[in-house]
């Protein structure tokens, strides 16, 4: 996976388009983070279906300038969390142990207009803000998790700022992802319906075999996005009734035992006969390995161990070998 961040400063001029276009095709870039687009929505849709994006998030420009937009891969699970004229704050990975942010405290990465060391400035006179800078800051946590990480300043024609590559082995989607698998309840509700109708009239600038390949691509993409918000996350919240079930059952036997469990009642009949039947011994096996299952058997094989268990292999020399002469001052120290 990789990251791709612009200050375009506008896509209204084609030129801007078609290098943002080429880009996008050198680098393969799975995120997309434009700043100042200068342009509405109808226009960021045109960029998008041009450089072969799925998703967009568009933080709408104030007036005739700034604009943000957000273009991500069908690949990535990106959710938006926030946003306003100056930053979009998304998580990629939710609620999953790959879990980050692209933006602070994980990753933020733009234009700051901001200098960190004065030999950053280059000509005039020496000053300390409104500077075009474009760069990528993380948390030591975030580059201990993702070590490989470089960030590479492109060059580009159309723009005063440079785009940030921001590509690392380490944030590549794991190989042991789950497959796209249809879920039988989305049938329940008339909009999985829709959501596959409207994928499936949709037109893709691909030959007629890779336009088939293509939309159930897209309509799984689709579809997995529709049941999130439609039905959650429906495997975690079993887990979590599950808990909360088995929680529930043994307050219950609690309380239970607490109301009941003294009383001569059925209940501590049961448990007093369930207690008993665990710990019932019906067998052992004796010296020989033979199984005995007898009472008196039984009895007789755990005297034997024992007596075994504590009989010592060296005879002991007698009694007589133990009696000692006392000095009088050694019982009087007794004594005391």
């Amino acid at each position: 996976m990789s990251c791709l961040v612009w200050n375009c400063c506008g896509l209204g001029n084609p030129c801007t388009v078609n290098e943002l276009a080429k880009m996008v095709q050198a680098k393969d870039p799975s995120v997309l983070f434009l700043v100042k687009t200068w342009a509405d929505e109808d226009r960021l849709k045109d960029v998008k279906r041009k450089i072969q994006f799925e998703n967009m998030f568009v933080s709408p420009r104030t007036s005739r300038g700034g604009g943000l937009v957000l273009f991500w891969r069908s690949s990535v699970d990106v959710s938006v969390e926030e946003s306003d004229k100056s930053h979009i704050d998304t998580i990629i990975n939710k609620n999953k142990e790959s879990e980050w942010k692209f933006q602070s405290p994980w990753l933020c990465a733009g234009d700051f207009n901001e200098l960190v060391r004065g030999d950053e400035k280059l000509g005039g006179s020496r000053r300390s803000h409104n500077q075009m800078l474009d760069r990528a800051l993380c948390t030591t946590d975030w580059l201990n998790h993702f070590a490989g990480t470089k960030v590479v300043h492109l060059t580009c024609n159309t723009s005063d700022h440079s785009p940030l590559w921001i590509a690392s082995s380490g944030i590549d989607p794991l190989p042991s992802s789950k497959p796209f698998r249809f879920e039988e309840m989305w049938m329940s509700d008339k909009g999985c319906g829709r959501v596959i109708e409207a994928v499936w009239r949709g037109s893709f600038p691909y030959e007629a075999k890779r336009q088939v390949i293509r939309k159930i691509e897209k309509c799984g993409a689709e579809l997995t996005q529709w049941s999130r918000k439609n039905f959650g996350h429906v495997r975690r919240q079993l887990i979590d009734k599950r808990k909360c079930l088995l929680q529930a059952e043994q307050q219950q036997e609690k309380t239970l035992w607490l109301v009941d469990g003294d009383k001569n009642a059925r209940y501590f009949h049961i448990r007093a006969t369930q207690r008993h039947r665990k710990n019932k011994i019906l067998g052992v096996k004796d010296s020989s390995s033979a199984w005995i299952n007898q009472l008196e058997g039984i009895a007789e094989t755990f005297k034997n161990f024992y007596q075994q268990l504590f009989e010592s292999s060296k005879p002991t020399l007698g009694l007589n070998s133990m009696v000692k002469v006392f000095m009088v001052w050694e019982v009087e120290v007794a004594q005391k």
